[in-house]
């Protein structure tokens, strides 16, 4: 079982008064943000993989496993399919997300993850989410992919739940 580091996920970290982010101003409270705790890899027997994704919400953790074939696009897939099922597992809202795609790209000298999502609320917008991976990161990477898809419409749920209109 491998643990991976967070060297990826520095971009979805909370910051301090940046990024437009009103957090660290005087008197206003951050905006609750979805937090990757940790991203687990298990090798089963079989040639079959474990992804386990743990996140946090509010103080709250959740986590949620994707199993499938122990390949390297399918072990991103399963990342970004548990990323979601934790997620919306966070969000008490079961049936909210889908997986559209997983693509592995090669652009500029780099490994590129993209990542595509869909909402119930908007089935006919597709969320994109893209971060560069590094040999040994590209699980990880999946992951921050799919919140990157994600970030852009979990704010405003957050708010509407907060509100008590969700």
């Amino acid at each position: 079982m491998d643990s991976e580091n967070e060297a990826v996920d520095a971009a979805h970290e909370p910051t301090d008064g940046e990024g437009g982010s009103d957090a660290g101003y005087a008197g206003v409270d951050p905006e609750p943000r979805l937090r990757v705790v940790d991203v687990e890899r298990i090798e089963e027997a079989g040639s079959r993989i474990r992804i386990r994704v743990s996140v946090e919400l509010e103080g709250v953790r959740r986590q949620d496993d994707a199993e499938g074939l122990n390949t390297p696009i399918m072990e991103l897939r399963l990342a970004a399919e548990a990323t979601l099922a934790a997620a919306s597992a966070a969000l008490e809202d079961p049936d909210w997300l889908e997986l559209v795609g997983v693509k592995l790209l090669h652009a500029f000298d780099a490994d590129v993850i993209l990542i595509a999502v869909r909402t119930a609320d908007e089935p006919g917008r597709k969320l994109v989410g893209a971060v560069p991976a590094t040999v040994g990161q590209r699980t990880r990477a999946a992951v921050s992919a799919t919140l990157d898809a994600i970030n852009r419409v979990m704010g405003p749920k957050l708010r509407r739940r907060a509100a008590g209109a969700d």
